[in-house]
């Protein structure tokens, strides 16, 4: 058994069956990294591991909510 999972049995139609499920409660800490330093306001947190390819934005542009500012490039594997 896992911390913070329940493992339950049962027989459906003769046949066992496993399903597993969250224990809700047992708290289990967040082990993931911080998208982004809290400390440095210049850092942005992204959803996945990457690089900026591109910027479509300058110093100085008037920006609306929406317009893109950059392009992240990542590899889901």
């Amino acid at each position: 058994m896992v911390r913070g999972k329940l493992d339950k049995k049962f027989q459906l139609n003769e046949v066992p069956r496993n399903i597993s499920d969250l224990d809700r409660s047992v708290a289990v800490e967040d082990r993931s990294p911080p998208k982004a330093n809290s400390d440095d306001l210049g850092q942005v947190g992204a959803p996945i591991p990457g690089g900026i390819s591109q910027i479509a934005v300058t110093v100085g542009r008037l920006v609306k909510r929406g317009d893109p500012l950059s392009t992240l490039e990542a590899m889901k594997m």
